[in-house]
Formats: C-alpha cells, structure tokens, sequence
C-alpha cells in the first residue's frame, strides 16, 4: 500500500461523520453563544432554556426551520440525481464526449455545459457535472489517453459558482417573494432622464431594492427611513429582519423604531461609543 493510500485509509478512519461533525458544531455554537452572549442580567440556566429555544425555533418555527430548508435540499439533490440519470440527459452527456480530446478542450466543455445546467438548477447542476466528469474518466482511460482528472472534477463543480444567478437561486427567489423586493417599487412610474421625475423617497426604495439585490455578506444602510412613508418602513423592517438571520446589518438612524430589529445598539457621544444590548 503507498503512502496516499494508507494516509486515506487513516484520515477516513478519524474522520467523523458528517452526522457526528454537524452534533459537534451544534454543541460548541451553542457554548460559544452560552459564553459570550449571556446578558449579565440573566442567570445562566434561564439562558440555556433561552439557547434551547433559540434552537427549536431553528429547526421548526414557521415552516422556515432548519427541518424544513433539509428537505427541500435533499428533494431538490433527488429530483436532480434522477434527471441527470434519465435518457435525454444520457444522450447529450454522450454528445458532449464526441469532441472530448485532450484535457484542454474537456475542461472548457465540461465547465460550460456544467455551468448551463446549473443556472437551471443548482441540484441537477451537481449531480450532471459530476456524472459528465466520471463519463469523461472513463472515455480516456478506455482510449488509453493521458488526462488531467483533477481538473475536470474541479470544472464539474463550477457551477456551483453561479447557479445563486439562475432561476433556482436565493437573490431571484427571494426578490419575487410577497412583501420582498418587488413591493419596494410595486407602482409603476416614468422616471424621466436620469429619474429627475422620481420623489426623494422613490429613489431611497431603488437604492435599497440595488442594495439587497446584490445579496451582500455586510449591508450598511445610513439613515435608510429618511424619506419613507410609514407603510414603506414596515416593510423595510420586515425585510431586515428576515435577512439579519444570516446577514452582518449596520443602521445608523435617528429613528428610534429602527431599535426594535437590532441586536445592538451603538451609541456615539463625545467621541466614545457605548454598547448596549436591546432587550426583545
């Protein structure tokens, strides 16, 4: 046995499973948030009780739960598995081969075809390129032809890069969903030149509409109630909510309503900042 293969051979032994590493996370997030998170406040079993709920909520609350989003992931990885493996799909994976000759070539076709798929579904994407990539294997070595397999799983797996743009993605999904993005602007209107019809508070709601659209990691929004009605700003809220779940938000606001969706709240006096929790 060479070295890599008994190096495999340890590192599947120590290795846990995938099972044994999501319990794992489970319990030190959960420590990390008993130790770092806890009101001063607040006795420390009452936290945990707090954490576990917290975590039930995850899982259940709202048919959003950690539960629900599995399923649909595993649905939609089975829908895919069984398409890719279907005759239609057979036939143009053994079309796509035909002008497989050298590594070169197979990368760029695997990449785009792989990339195709995926802007159609992200599950059928996977499965399809890593189907192709073994089709792909198995052709060379037939033909006794040198390949640079590494590479071609790699492209298999591009369009995992940018299925989010394809119509199975979060950022469209998101943005046609009731009460999202698309109520920001509902009412249609002329703009004019450089929208110089639009009032203060239409162009605040296509900034934000721009800001959420790109989907980023950090939003910063500075005074972004300033020139929104009412109704606008519980939609906003609504919104921020929903996405501070698995975003970093930073408002800087005079509107103190704005409070009720933050976590804290940083106040600037004198040149010092103090920090303070908001109670829910």
């Amino acid at each position: 046995m060479s070295f890599t293969e008994k190096f495999a051979a340890t590192y599947k032994k120590l290795l846990p499973t995938p099972f044994t590493i999501a319990i794992l996370l489970t319990l030190l997030t959960f420590i990390l948030a008993l130790i770092f998170t806890k009101p001063n406040d607040t006795a420390t079993g009452a936290y945990i009780l707090d954490l576990a709920g917290f975590w039930e909520n995850g899982l259940w609350n709202d048919g959003k739960g950690g539960l629900y989003f599995a399923f649909q992931m595993m649905l939609m990885l089975v829908l895919g598995h069984i398409i890719a493996l279907s005759k239609p799909i057979s036939l143009v994976i053994d079309s796509l081969l035909r002008p497989c000759t050298n590594t070169a070539n197979t990368a760029f076709i695997v990449t785009f075809a792989t990339i195709l798929v995926s802007l159609f579904n992200w599950g059928l994407g996977l499965i399809f390129g890593a189907i192709l990539a073994r089709k792909v294997g198995e052709k060379f070595s037939r033909e006794n032809k040198p390949l640079n397999y590494p590479l071609i799983g790699a492209a298999a797996y591009v369009g995992l890069m940018v299925w989010h743009g394809g119509i199975s993605g979060s950022a469209p999904i998101k943005a046609a969903e009731e009460g999202n993005l698309k109520n920001l602007v509902e009412n249609e209107k002329k703009v004019g030149e450089n929208g110089v019809k639009l009032s203060h508070g239409q162009k605040q709601r296509l900034l934000l509409v721009r800001l959420l659209y790109e989907n980023k990691e950090i939003l910063i929004l500075d005074e972004p109630t300033s020139s929104l009605d009412e109704k606008n700003i519980i939609k906003l809220k609504e919104i921020l909510k929903d996405l501070k779940k698995n975003k970093t938000i930073i408002i800087t606001s005079h509107n103190k309503n704005m409070l009720e969706i933050c976590d804290n709240a940083f106040l600037v006096d004198n040149n010092k900042i103090e920090i303070t929790p908001i109670k829910k």
